[in-house]
């Protein structure tokens, strides 16, 4: 039933998946919050106007929820056009919701919720590069965006490594020039910022910044037994959706198993950063968006509709109560 009502592609989806997405933000906004939200997160050059203006924490619940609707419409926009599940459907953006907002702590102002904007405009350019002849442009696009990206969160500069490596799973045949424009689209955004601070005469705070970038705060889910159970559901989900697609590999469209495999390659990437330690917890933000993918397929294409509906229950119930869980 849950199943059928956030797959089914009619239009009392778009009211309904915003609402979700309030209902999973009321315990925040009801109870509020009196951290500093410079606590709750990675202090960001970008974002220091907020935290200096001292905003109420609801606002920043806010915008927090106007991001994660723009994410989610980008979702919509990658299921459509690159067609992941052979049907439109908005499971994407209500399983995006599930997994980011069960954490409380991604209920703010994130830097990493501008970033994974950014990645995601930087996964649909290189998806797109699969249907021409030359991919100059995408593959300098793909990086002038993960260079953006990287402003919100510098360690992310290091997925500009991973376009060359996108190009060359998702197209035959890559020229050199594919391979290295992307580096030079994400060094231009670091140019912009750094010639800010050349014309302001302001280098000294320029250090400071970006000493910041490198602080890396990092919540300790180990002591939060509610947290890593639902990290340990999703963690089976996962391992479930891939004995899912694995079984139907043969029979997919070519296209959209090499878009797989780059889901694949930067969630990869991005789990190895986190257990090393590099990124903050934050990067769960971004790596959402390759899940809600494996799980869409999963929901889509599962014969069994008492282990769908099930793994959504679950899914849905453990969301809902972890807001309850501080």
């Amino acid at each position: 039933m849950l199943v059928k009502l956030f797959r089914a592609n009619y239009f009392y989806n778009f009211i309904l998946f915003p609402l979700v997405g309030l209902a999973l933000l009321t315990t925040s906004f009801v109870l509020g919050d009196h951290l500093n939200l410079l606590q709750k997160q990675q202090p960001n050059f970008y974002l220091f106007p907020f935290y200096n203006a001292a905003i109420p924490y609801q606002l920043a619940i806010g915008i927090n929820f106007f991001v994660v609707m723009l994410i989610g419409i980008e979702l919509l926009h990658l299921n459509s056009r690159f067609t992941f599940s052979n049907e439109r459907t908005f499971l994407p953006v209500y399983l995006y919701m599930f997994i980011v907002y069960a954490f409380n702590e991604f209920h703010v102002i994130q830097p990493a919720l501008f970033s994974t904007l950014f990645l995601v405009w930087t996964l649909r350019i290189l998806f797109a590069s699969f249907e021409k002849r030359t991919a100059i442009d995408n593959a300098f696009n793909a990086g002038f965006f993960i260079g953006i990206a990287s402003l919100f969160q510098i360690q992310l500069a290091l997925m500009t490594l991973l376009i060359p490596f996108s190009m060359v799973i998702i197209r035959k045949n890559v020229s050199w020039r594919e391979l290295v424009t992307p580096f030079l689209g994400a060094v231009l955004p670091w140019m912009l910022y750094v010639s800010y601070f050349y014309i302001s005469n302001n280098f000294e705070s320029l250090q400071s910044i970006t000493d910041q970038y490198f602080n890396v705060k990092i919540s300790n889910w180990k002591l939060q037994w509610p947290v890593m159970a639902y990290i340990a559901f999703l963690v089976v989900m996962i391992a479930t959706s891939n004995i899912v697609i694995f079984k139907q590999y043969g029979v997919m469209n070519i296209a959209i198993r090499r878009y797989y495999k780059v889901f694949a390659l930067f969630f990869g990437f991005s789990l190895l950063l986190l257990l090393i330690a590099l990124v903050p917890n934050s990067i769960v933000v971004f790596m959402a968006v390759p899940l809600s993918f494996l799980f869409t397929n999963f929901f889509v294409n599962n014969r069994s509709k008492f282990w769908s509906e099930l793994f959504m229950i679950i899914l849905l119930v453990m969301a809902f109560t972890l807001q309850f869980i501080r």
